[in-house]
């Protein structure tokens, strides 16, 4: 385990993500997670966001993002 940077490749995937927050009622730091996922993950080692959090899940799906749900 180790704590990632966020940095400005995170805060632009969550801003993209961000755009689905109305429609999916999920909340900034939701988006910030997803974010650091995207921003960090690469062909050879991706990063899959683990969640039952129903709202994140369902904006995930609209931008087609891996999720696992043991919900």
């Amino acid at each position: 385990m180790q704590v990632l940077n966020v940095n400005d490749k995170v805060v632009d995937e969550a801003q993209r993500f961000i755009q689905n927050a109305l429609v999916h009622n999920f909340r900034s730091m939701d988006a910030m997670i997803l974010g650091t996922a995207k921003a960090y993950s690469t062909e050879e080692s991706g990063m899959v966001v683990v969640t039952a959090d129903k709202a994140l899940k369902a904006g995930m799906r609209r931008i087609g993002y891996p999720a696992v749900s043991f919900v």
